[in-house]
């Protein structure tokens, strides 16, 4: 009798509300933590470069998305002049590699419009 009464009084119900409430905040913040995951390497393309921009100047620009771990300004073979455009891996999440998107790409630069991409499969990997 006691048990029923218990059950009567809506405990139980109360109970099994306060696991589903848990286990749905659980949910989100399981789904929230996944957007943080790194998504791995992403290669960028980044044109619209002027040409006094250096490589310490662009690993600075992007450090605040992700890990930059290399970066390339390509120039031309004979002159060594910038070609204002270049390439580099940056670790981010998915979360991050869009805000760097929305931000980046259309930016004025250093007196040029920036575009950013992620990058084409090089020549020799296609």
């Amino acid at each position: 009798m006691f048990r029923s009464a218990y059950r009567k009084s809506g405990e139980v119900n109360f109970s099994k509300k306060k696991k589903q409430k848990k286990n749905s905040i659980i949910n989100h913040v399981i789904t929230i933590m996944a957007s943080q995951v790194d998504v791995g390497r992403k290669r960028l393309y980044v044109g619209g470069l002027s040409s006094s921009t250096t490589e310490a100047e662009l690993r600075q620009r992007f450090a605040s998305f992700g890990t930059v771990n290399s970066v390339e300004i390509m120039k031309d073979k004979y002159t060594n002049e910038s070609r204002n455009f270049g390439y580099l891996d940056l670790g981010v999440t998915e979360q991050n590699w869009m805000k760097c998107l929305s931000i980046l790409n259309g930016a004025s630069w250093k007196g040029s419009k920036l575009k950013v991409q992620e990058a084409k499969p090089n020549f020799e990997e296609r």
